[in-house]
């Protein structure tokens, strides 16, 4: 599916671009795979590199919903899931839906306030990419 387009550098340049002036926050399913996947690109989206994560499976570990698989936590929450799942669109729009739900779920249990709270809570920041020593690339960034 992915022969004859972009190069990732180019798509991840190209996401990179559409960001502003900081601070956002980045949300996830099982977000240490996307920071993987940006500290591997971060000399071509440095932005999106220094942009913390939030990862859904661990707000949905913190308010206590059994399996953290996502159509399991969709399911725990309510929500509907898309008959074209495992597709980067509908996935991408049902954990913001999750996003939102674990929010208010945390909200109701005391658990957070703010955004700040919910970043201590399960969030977790893009690596350096290794070199090929193995050792971490230097970064002011975290």
């Amino acid at each position: 599916m992915l022969a004859g387009g972009p190069e990732a550098c180019e798509v991840m340049a190209a996401r990179d671009a559409r960001f502003g002036a900081l601070p956002y926050r980045l949300v996830a399913h099982s977000a240490h795979t996307e920071a993987t996947l940006i500290g591997g690109q971060r000399e071509h989206c440095p932005v999106m590199a220094a942009i913390a994560l939030v990862c859904t499976v661990r707000l949905a570990r913190l308010v206590e919903l059994g399996s953290h698989s996502l159509e399991r936590v969709a399911g725990r929450l309510g929500l509907p899931i898309p008959a074209n799942r495992h597709r980067a669109l509908p996935d991408a729009a049902l954990t913001a839906q999750e996003f939102v739900r674990l929010l208010i779920e945390g909200v109701r249990a005391g658990r957070w306030r703010t955004v700040l709270e919910v970043q201590a809570a399960a969030g977790l920041c893009v690596k350096p990419a290794a070199d090929r020593s193995g050792a971490s690339a230097q970064s002011g960034l975290f």
